[in-house]
């Protein structure tokens, strides 16, 4: 474990603590949804590289990399809800 991951991860919280309560104000974004899940997967995936330093080290490795693969999923179907979307108002 190293020191940039501890930092991540207490940014990433930082983020999330102001992001979750606010999130009525975030619905105002088309894919909001979609978007929220792609952060709590990024999230998620940091937690996993700095709790694979403690124990479990095996199953916290693929814990992070299906969460980055569930992050990355999660916004490419956003990207092409949106780009699918502005297509339509185009019209």
């Amino acid at each position: 474990m190293q020191e940039s991951e501890i930092i991540t991860l207490v940014l990433g919280l930082a983020v999330a603590a102001l992001l979750i309560p606010n999130y009525s104000q975030m619905k105002r974004f088309p894919g909001s949804r979609i978007l929220l899940v792609a952060f709590l997967m990024m999230l998620s995936a940091w937690a996993a590289t700095v709790l694979e330093g403690f124990f479990w080290s095996e199953l916290f490795n693929i814990v992070e990399h299906f969460s980055y693969l569930l992050s990355t999923a999660s916004f490419a179907a956003w990207l092409f809800f949106m780009v699918r979307r502005r297509g339509r108002a185009e019209r």
